[in-house]
């Protein structure tokens, strides 16, 4: 079997009062590939073990997350059903090539996607370490998948980034100030664990959230920045943080009118602007994630003032 695929109900757990955000959503994919890993099997995912004993955990280093227009995070809400699924398969001993879905198990609607890498390291909560440390788990404690004989191209991006960022943003509108945020146990973090995969984009989003602040010189108003929409996100991690760390994020963006093509989808929507994020996060000088984030800023037709206020804000002219 490679691949899992269950319903589940969005519950106070998942999405608190509101609607699914980028990392509940995240969290739920990471939990449904843990899970996909011993399915049916007689251990646990947080049991898997090389031949030396050493507890594994299957660690991201890249993930690329897909958001259609017309299924914004936002669409799912409390109590909503959705489906949740993943295919896996495995290059060599222990990199791990995921494709993931979510989708409103009672609407038709595009399906939201994440592709994503991850590879077996000895489990950083046990070995408190900041980096990586691979090993190859006994072959009995995962369950059996489809080999890929081509590693994932991912490896090489993950590299090429590293060394001059991405593509995109090699010209950009503003630079933020950089965003200081400590990390605090229970709230950012498991007692004694490092931060989740999932934990690391949605701290970017902090930062990128405080630069339209800035760049809008505090102008921006609440209903303004809750009207900003992710549409994709690809991150590398190359590091770990845990509970009392100092992080310092540094973010910068790109500023454009949204295409037409956009504007078609739902006449009761208004596309007015797509924003390119570059975000980066250091400890005491070591770069542990870096992001491309693509948004929209889009509002109901009928919220006539803070379409304007964004026009006005943004530079967006007569649009």
């Amino acid at each position: 079997m490679d691949h899992l695929k269950k319903t589940l109900e969005l519950d106070m757990n998942h999405v608190r009062l509101g609607t699914m955000d980028e990392y509940s959503l995240m969290t739920l994919f990471g939990s449904c590939h843990s899970q996909f890993l011993t399915n049916d099997l007689n251990n646990k995912p947080s049991e898997i073990k090389d031949v030396k004993g050493n507890v594994l955990y299957p660690a991201y280093f890249m993930t690329h997350l897909i958001v259609p227009v017309e299924s914004a995070l936002s669409s799912f809400s409390l109590w909503d059903k959705i489906e949740v699924g993943v295919v896996c398969r495995r290059y060599g001993d222990t990199i791990l090539d995921s494709q993931y879905f979510a989708e409103a198990a009672e609407q038709q609607a595009p399906s939201i996607t994440m592709a994503a890498n991850s590879l077996f390291i000895l489990d950083p909560s046990i070995y408190r370490s900041h980096t990586k440390q691979v090993s190859v788990p006994q072959p009995e404690q995962i369950v059996e998948m489809e080999k890929i004989t081509e590693p994932p191209a991912s490896i090489r991006e993950a590299a090429l980034v590293r060394t001059v960022g991405f593509e995109q943003l090699k010209q950009f509108d503003f630079e933020a100030t950089p965003y200081q945020y400590k990390l605090e146990s229970h709230r950012d973090t498991d007692p004694g664990h490092p931060l989740v995969f999932s934990k690391m984009p949605s701290l970017m989003e902090l930062s990128e959230r405080e630069l339209l602040r800035e760049y809008t010189r505090n102008k921006a108003s609440e209903s303004i920045l809750d009207a900003v929409s992710l549409m994709e996100r690809k991150t590398f991690y190359y590091g770990n943080a845990f509970s009392g760390s100092e992080l310092t994020i540094y973010s910068k963006v790109k500023v454009n009118p949204c295409s037409e093509s956009l504007w078609k989808e739902n006449p009761r929507l208004v596309y007015l602007c797509k924003l390119t994020f570059q975000s980066e996060i250091y400890e005491n000088g070591e770069l542990i994630a870096i992001s491309c984030a693509e948004k929209v800023i889009v509002h109901e037709i009928r919220h006539q003032t803070q379409i304007q206020d964004t026009k006005r804000l943004f530079n967006l002219g007569c649009i």
